[in-house]
């Protein structure tokens, strides 16, 4: 056997990034976030379909109800109701002796409002309505947000506050069904990963490392993965966010399913690797697999999907394909050559790789991305997606260096929805707080 290849790590390679600028406590994020109005939540239900879903006519109805109200001085419905009627009758009569609000004048005004009621307005301006002919659901778990990896450490998972509070602040949730996650189990985790690791995973503890310091070491835990108050639990919780969203659509309740919280693509089957615990994406596909012939992994993070790669490269089934930078001797994870196509079995020639620079823009970015996808696409005939969307490709990025805006990766999304086939989105990498 050739021997194995020395261990390297993404701090090693990318550095130990000061992170004094970027971090926060989870008290700072808190009161950050918290400028929020407490009574407003739209995830209502645990694992059900939170009730905030009805139409653009309806947001519009509400909203202008709201600013009649606040001109006229009528009373009107409780705060608390999801939907509500226009106004009480006499509410109606003044409303017709006034004419309705104009919406230069009454949406743009948001002194004194509410979150709710500026949340409505966005909705109006920005003409938020749910999609016509297909369904897309939202996957969420609040409790994901409260970990903490280490002050020094480039992984925040409250960068997972700040998406989820600019989702909802431009009021794209009301154009998805929006379910609370539940957390993934031991079980639904062991279809891939070893049980001797999960075990490892779900005892270990800042406070009894020491006793498991030989597992320590054999399940690859260090500097990029490191062991933290709650780890099992954030394990869990964007875990379970994937393997709902891709349940939802294997039962055919959602046409495209969102998880910002995953996209963890570097974990192997029994070790932690690159800020990865556990593979979420390799659990969504194979239970993809359960329903659909074939299977497409796009992944755009900047860093190479090795761990979705290694996972199904004995099998045609899967085709992967990463677009992601490439210097072996100085970025992790110095895999992803355009070489590298699959081992000489049933899944040679279906891991493509596209190793890039430095410095790719937006137009030479999509050009790659069309003419390789389209021909994958062509080519392979998957029956389902699963797109990978690691902010670390966007340009500013603490880690990446390429030169991509969000037009690009809005881009990739789009072509991807435009072929209809059932779509998992997930997130991935991304170390700066703007992007």
């Amino acid at each position: 056997m050739p021997p194995r290849r020395k261990r390297t790590t993404r701090l090693e390679f990318e550095g130990n990034v000061d992170s004094d600028k970027e971090s926060t406590t989870s008290s700072e994020t808190s009161s950050t976030s918290a400028g929020s109005d407490e009574s407003y939540r739209p995830f209502e239900r645990r694992g059900e379909k939170a009730p905030a879903t009805y139409s653009l006519k309806q947001h519009r109805a509400r909203a202008r109800n709201d600013m009649a109200i606040q001109r006229n001085g009528a009373p009107g419905p409780s705060a608390s109701s999801i939907v509500q009627p226009w106004l009480a009758q006499g509410s109606r009569n003044q409303r017709a002796a006034s004419g309705p609000p104009t919406p230069e004048g009454d949406l743009d005004d948001v002194e004194g409002l509410s979150l709710q009621e500026k949340i409505d307005r966005q909705v109006i301006l920005n003409e938020i309505e749910r999609p016509r002919g297909y369904t897309v659901s939202y996957h969420f778990n609040p409790e994901v947000e409260g970990h903490h990896f280490g002050k020094l450490h480039p992984m925040k998972p409250w960068r997972l506050t700040l998406t989820k509070q600019l989702v909802m602040s431009y009021g794209l949730h009301f154009a998805m069904d929006n379910y609370v996650s539940l957390k993934a189990t031991k079980e639904d985790m062991a279809v891939f990963h070893d049980r001797d690791y999960l075990e490892f995973l779900s005892k270990i503890t800042p406070e009894n490392i020491t006793t498991y310091e030989v597992d320590h070491e054999r399940f690859n835990f260090g500097e990029d993965c490191p062991v933290f108050d709650g780890l099992w639990d954030y394990c869990s919780l964007y875990s379970g966010a994937t393997v709902d969203a891709v349940r939802k659509l294997t039962n055919s309740q959602s046409d495209i399913a969102i998880n910002w919280t995953g996209g963890l693509h570097h974990a192997k089957k029994r070790e932690a690797s690159g800020f990865c615990y556990v593979n979420d994406i390799v659990l969504a596909i194979i239970e993809l697999l359960r329903f659909h012939p074939r299977v497409l992994y796009i992944d755009i993070d900047v860093h190479h999907g090795d761990g979705v790669e290694q996972a199904f490269q004995s099998t045609n089934r899967v085709m992967t394909v990463s677009f992601h930078k490439y210097e072996p001797a100085n970025f992790f994870p110095g895999t992803g050559a355009a070489d590298e196509t699959g081992p000489n079995n049933a899944g040679k020639h279906h891991s493509l790789n596209v190793p890039l620079k430095d410095g790719i823009d937006d137009d030479q970015y999509i050009y790659l991305f069309d003419k390789i996808i389209g021909r994958v696409i062509a080519s392979f005939r998957p029956a389902a997606i699963v797109l990978q969307c690691g902010a670390d490709s966007l340009g500013g990025d603490r880690l990446g260096k390429f030169n991509l805006n969000i037009r690009a990766h809005g881009h990739c999304v789009e072509f991807v929805k435009r072929q209809g086939l059932p779509l998992l989105i997930l997130g991935g990498g991304g170390y700066t707080a703007r992007n």
